[in-house]
């Protein structure tokens, strides 16, 4: 038994060393894309009710994203949608009929 937790406690350091050493190296990337979950949610968000026309919960269930979104902020007067998700907020605003949403 003690064979076993200590095979397992050896190959989960490997792993979280591997993890590590792959963000590190590659630390541009991961941080060019955080901003991009709420950023798409807020434009698909925008784009499904000021375009599209469809209802919130069909927004919803449109915009949905791998990513959790953890809050969401609609303003029908100013046709704005704000989410944020990955320590990152983001505004998409509906510009008019022709250029659809914009992020801001």
């Amino acid at each position: 038994m003690k064979w076993a937790i200590r095979t397992i406690a050896v190959i989960l350091v490997i792993v979280v060393l591997a993890g590590g050493t792959w963000v590190f190296v590659n630390r541009r990337d991961v941080a060019a894309f955080l901003p991009m979950p709420s950023a798409a949610y807020a434009k698909f968000m925008c784009s499904s009710l000021f375009v599209a026309d469809m209802s919130e919960e069909q927004a919803r269930n449109w915009s949905q994203l791998s990513v959790p979104v953890k809050e969401v902020r609609i303003d029908y007067q100013k046709k704005t949608v704000t989410a944020r998700a990955l320590f990152h907020t983001n505004t998409a605003r509906y510009v008019d009929d022709r250029c659809g949403c914009s992020l801001e």
